[in-house]
C-alpha cells in the first residue's frame, strides 16, 4: 500500500496513522508549512485510499 503514496502522504501515514505516539496536525504542518486543515484533509484522502486498497484486494477493514 505505502508505494501508492507520494513522499508527502508516506510520512503523513507513518507519524499520524501508524505511530505509538502520533505526531500533531500542528507538527506536521510546521514541518511542510502547510496548515492543520490540510494536513487533516491530506489525512482523509490517505484513509480513502488505504479503504479503497483493501477492497481491491478483497480485504474487509473491519475484519482486520
Amino acid at each position: 500500500f505505502s508505494e501508492t503514496l507520494n513522499g508527502r502522504e508516506l510520512n503523513i501515514f507513518k507519524t499520524r496513522l501508524l505511530a505509538e505516539v502520533p505526531d500533531t496536525l500542528q507538527t506536521i504542518a510546521d514541518e511542510y508549512g502547510i496548515t492543520r486543515e490540510r494536513v487533516r484533509q491530506i489525512e482523509e484522502r490517505i484513509k480513502e485510499k488505504l479503504k479503497k486498497y483493501f477492497e481491491e484486494h478483497g480485504l474487509n477493514p473491519k475484519e482486520i
